[in-house]
């Protein structure tokens, strides 16, 4: 599925043998962050829950959550690792 922005606000897309053009519509919606109303000219899809500024914090916050989720994820494979190396060095034999 490819997508070319044309003029004035349309969009042609292609799928196979087909095309459709869509075209960009005023949409206004409120923020759920800041509660400011805001209209901006969208494409057919969901209506978004963000303004402008506050989508950018909340992509920042979400980065941030996945690099803390991704560190708890590793301190608890070493700590699973490093348990699993010492069981393994109990059960080997005494090298005298």
């Amino acid at each position: 599925m490819e997508g070319e922005a044309g003029a004035q606000g349309h969009k042609t897309i292609a799928h196979g043998v087909t095309s459709r053009t869509l075209t960009a519509r005023p949409v206004s919606y409120t923020c759920v962050r800041c509660g400011m109303p805001e209209t901006t000219d969208r494409y057919p899809g969901p209506t978004p829950r963000y303004c402008g500024a506050c989508k950018a914090i909340r992509d920042a916050e979400d980065a941030d959550a996945d690099r803390r989720a991704a560190r708890a994820r590793m301190r608890r494979l070493r700590q699973q690792r490093k348990h699993e190396d010492e069981e393994r060095a109990a059960r080997l034999p005494p090298v005298f």
